[in-house]
């Protein structure tokens, strides 16, 4: 009877840790981190804080546009998926994530401007800032091997896509 309750304790403990480990009081994406050692000035951090509120929304709303058209396109017989019909639901999410990409560089943009040069040159090259849309990825079984090694449907044909021998 003892082993139940003490195995509902270790499930909790775990998953304490893990909350803990992944910041579950500030999102990743927040871009937490990324401005600890810039020692930003009050008008800066508001600034910031106001900018991610903004962000926040504005992916909010294109995210609330994609979820109906994602599940419209599961609903899709095969005909249909490959019709006009899909490539229409298609197109339009592409639209959306494609506007989503956009306000998060804009976003990136007013960050960098709000930041001073000797700030600028703290951020690690590539840096989102905090501001990345996370919706939407084109991700697919492209050309790169499988799991199992194997190359993907995207692949080229054996030794089509390869470098020519060099003299």
């Amino acid at each position: 009877m003892l082993g139940k309750p003490l195995f509902g304790i270790g499930i909790l403990a775990a998953w304490l840790c893990y909350a803990a480990w992944a910041g579950a009081a500030s999102p990743r994406w927040e871009g937490r981190g990324v401005f600890d050692s810039l020692n930003l000035t009050g008008e800066q951090q508001q600034a910031l804080q106001d900018l991610q509120t903004r962000f926040r929304q504005e992916i909010d709303q294109i995210r609330k546009k994609i979820m109906p058209l994602r599940l419209n396109l599961r609903t899709l017989s095969t005909e249909e998926y490959q019709g006009p019909k899909g490539q229409e639901i298609r197109k339009a999410i592409r639209d959306l994530v494609v506007a989503g990409r956009e306000r998060a560089l804009f976003y990136q943009q007013e960050v960098w401007k709000l930041l001073r040069e000797d700030q600028r040159d703290k951020l690690p090259p590539g840096s989102d800032l905090g501001f990345r849309c996370h919706f939407g990825g084109f991700r697919g079984r492209g050309m790169g091997p499988g799991r199992d090694g194997r190359p993907g449907p995207g692949a080229p044909p054996s030794g089509m896509g390869s470098l020519p021998d060099q003299p």
